[in-house]
């Protein structure tokens, strides 16, 4: 286990439990329990299913937005994807399985929060990241009102384009899965960094998971 302060219960080394992390010096170290939960979802799926599909979307909030309903907004925008991918893979002879992780962050004491969201989901069920990529901006589009006119509410969804238009693969059938399965941790630990989460307005979560219900 790496370095950590017990008081904050923050990692700053760049390996935990026997993964590399993400954690340069900027990163001001790692939340453990945040760690914890990503590296313990990643595990979860790879033991559950032969093929786990990652992703990492990031969503900023409109400028014009007030935090109060700016966290209201978000939550019904990872509702509402949620429910559509429900309905979209009901029929589907493979569960859906889908854990959605959220961290959010803010730049500064001032202005509003962003949120980057860590997606992992059968790849018996999923294989392509892209069409969840398109869902989450289409229901924050709606949501949040984006007037897309307006050259500072553009580009509100973005993908971890180290990660590509379609996620990260993890397939524990191939040669490279414990490869990938690191891939993934490494990816899913930038979540967890301590960095612009302490000028997060108070009471707001470090982390939080959600599922489908399939």
């Amino acid at each position: 286990m790496g370095k950590s302060s017990k008081k904050d219960d923050i990692i700053f080394d760049s390996f935990y439990r026997g993964y590399e992390i993400n954690n340069p010096s900027y990163s001001k170290g790692c939340f453990k329990k945040s760690l914890d939960t990503c590296i313990g979802t990643i595990e979860e799926k790879t033991e559950k299913h032969n093929k786990v599909l990652i992703t990492r979307i990031d969503i900023r909030k409109p400028k014009e937005i007030e935090f109060d309903n700016g966290e209201r907004k978000m939550s019904r925008v990872i509702e509402a994807f949620k429910r559509e991918q429900e309905r979209k893979f009901e029929n589907s002879p493979n569960c859906l399985d889908m854990t959605i992780i959220r961290s959010t962050e803010r730049k500064s004491n001032e202005g509003n929060t962003h949120d980057h969201l860590l997606i992992a989901a059968n790849g018996n069920c999923i294989q392509n990241a892209y069409p969840l990529f398109q869902s989450l901006e289409r229901h924050a589009d709606r949501i949040f009102k984006v007037d897309k006119n307006s050259p500072e509410n553009g580009g509100l969804v973005e993908r971890c384009k180290k990660m590509g238009n379609k996620g990260l693969m993890i397939n524990r059938n191939s040669l490279d899965f414990e490869e990938a399965k690191a891939n993934a941790v490494y990816a899913a630990s930038y979540l967890a960094k301590v960095h612009q989460k302490e000028n997060t307005p108070k009471g707001t979560h470090k982390i939080t998971v959600s599922k489908t219900k399939r």
